[in-house]
């Protein structure tokens, strides 16, 4: 696909921002990132939604996603489906812990945890029910923490958390 065409898609994007806002400077952050290279760099200075394109969610959930943000604090962001129809469709609610794996006891709590390899240097799956999932990957002195949820019960939760996991994780 040609850069100007993936510069056009990307300013049509939804980025996020602190007050839930459009971000205008998203598509332009969002073309820069589907080239190579620099990615890694450069999420950390935009923040957790830096870390996975809407293009790779897209990808990993198996649906066309966009960003909507969590809260104002900029301390968790949430994928949805392009439609807005979050019942009939896969939303993701995911945070990035720097320097911090303190979720990862929380979630090894849990009676229903189910040790993931392959995954960062340690993963947990903790599921709820047919339509809900949690996923925590320590890589390091991080931790990414996710939320699935598709309320179509179509199943393969735990192998979309896991690509989308496998994406942020590849931004650390």
């Amino acid at each position: 696909m040609n850069r100007t065409l993936i510069a056009v898609a990307a300013l049509v994007l939804v980025g996020c921002s602190k007050d839930g806002k459009r971000d205008a400077g998203a598509g332009e952050r969002a073309a820069r990132s589907s080239g190579g290279g620099p990615e890694a760099t450069s999420a950390r200075s935009r923040g957790i939604c830096g870390y996975i394109t809407e293009a790779e969610a897209s990808r990993a959930l198996d649906q066309p996603s966009q960003y909507r943000r969590a809260d104002g604090t900029g301390q968790s962001c949430i994928l949805d489906p392009v439609s807005g129809d979050v019942f009939h469709g896969v939303s993701v609610d995911f945070r990035v812990s720097r320097g911090s794996t303190g979720v990862y006891a929380f979630f090894a709590a849990q009676k229903a945890a189910e040790p993931l390899r392959g995954l960062g240097d340690r993963a947990l799956w903790l599921p709820a029910g047919e339509t809900r999932g949690n996923l925590v990957v320590v890589n390091g002195a991080d931790a990414v923490s996710l939320t699935i949820s598709d309320f179509r019960g179509k199943g393969g939760l735990k192998a979309r958390a896991r690509a989308f996991a496998e994406k942020v994780l590849d931004r650390l």
